[in-house]
């Protein structure tokens, strides 16, 4: 039986399609800090009955960010960059978002500040 971390790097380093930094998908997944004081509203991104999605990044030691959506009608993974220091645009969602930690840790700001996450973390924002 594979471990939760096998899954995730399976799910992005095993996908059929490699989609490179600039394709449009890569914003939805992660999008770079462009703006400290604009916030952007993320919409639930299936239309059908799908009630339920999984967002995987995948960070590699060499500041490679791979990243893939599941259910997805092709599997694939997102091929991007992400630096220590770098940030995600402030957003909020339409829908409720868990995340966990698989691996590692990270800050992640929220509107009362920031906080470290780390592995076995469990956030609801």
């Amino acid at each position: 039986m594979s471990s939760l971390l096998q899954l995730c790097k399976q799910f992005t380093e095993g996908a059929a399609s490699h989609l490179p930094s600039e394709h449009a998908i890569g914003k939805r997944l992660v999008c770079p800090e462009y703006s400290k004081s604009e916030q952007e509203v993320k919409t639930y991104p299936f239309i059908n009955n799908d009630k339920l999605f999984l967002v995987c990044w995948n960070f590699t030691e060499g500041g490679q960010l791979l990243s893939t959506m599941k259910p997805s009608p092709l599997s694939f993974c997102y091929h991007g960059t992400f630096q220590h220091g770098d940030k995600t645009q402030l957003h909020t969602h339409d829908y409720l978002e868990l995340a966990y930690i698989v691996e590692g840790n990270f800050l992640r700001e929220f509107l009362a500040g920031i906080s470290p996450l780390q592995r076995g973390f469990i956030s609801d924002r």
